[in-house]
């Protein structure tokens, strides 16, 4: 738990911009170490306190069918732990196996932008129908409005006109594999 707070700290731009400590790829290396070992204890401690609980269940809903309504929330959970553990891949965190979560990530300090510039799918209607394009120029100009900057020649441009929508859909790396 220290080892979370302190590399939390420790990759912090914001939070903790006045103590002025540099983002650091070991902090981020030691935080994904960390929590995933957190995550890893806390689901052993709660599995401990299940069984206690279960007990004490088991006792009161003695062959009643809530009984096996509780095994079976309790397989499902156990079964979710382990699909997520897997699933995201928190072994491979444990043991700084993978390095490819980290080497995506490049701090750029706080700033309102989208780097590196991402594919974006624009969608609207256009006479009725369905449009979408691919737009690679993009921005973030506040918290709540993004710039997409679309030659004037785009047919897309004539349904954003006429409907004053657009959908925007960021293309995610899971997306452009299945693409590929």
């Amino acid at each position: 738990m220290v080892g979370m707070m302190v590399s939390g700290i420790m990759i912090s731009a914001d939070v903790f911009a006045f103590l002025d400590i540099p983002t650091t790829m070991l902090g981020r290396r030691l935080h994904m170490l960390s929590t995933s070992w957190g995550f890893v204890l806390m689901a052993i401690h709660v599995g401990l306190h299940i069984t206690a609980l279960m007990q004490k269940l088991n006792s009161k809903m003695k062959n009643s069918t809530f009984e096996y309504v509780y095994y079976f929330i309790l397989v499902l959970l156990v079964g979710l732990g382990i699909y997520s553990f897997v699933n995201l891949r928190v072994g491979e965190d444990m043991f700084w196996v993978n390095d490819f979560k980290l080497k995506m990530q490049k701090n750029i300090g706080s700033k309102l932008a989208l780097y590196p510039m991402p594919l974006l799918v624009i969608g609207t209607m256009v006479d009725g129908k369905v449009n979408w394009l691919l737009a690679g120029h993009s921005g973030i100009i506040g918290h709540d409005r993004v710039m997409v900057s679309l030659v004037k020649a785009h047919y897309t441009n004539k349904g954003i006109k006429e409907t004053k929508k657009l959908s925007i859909n960021l293309v995610s790396e899971e997306m452009l594999l299945i693409i590929l």
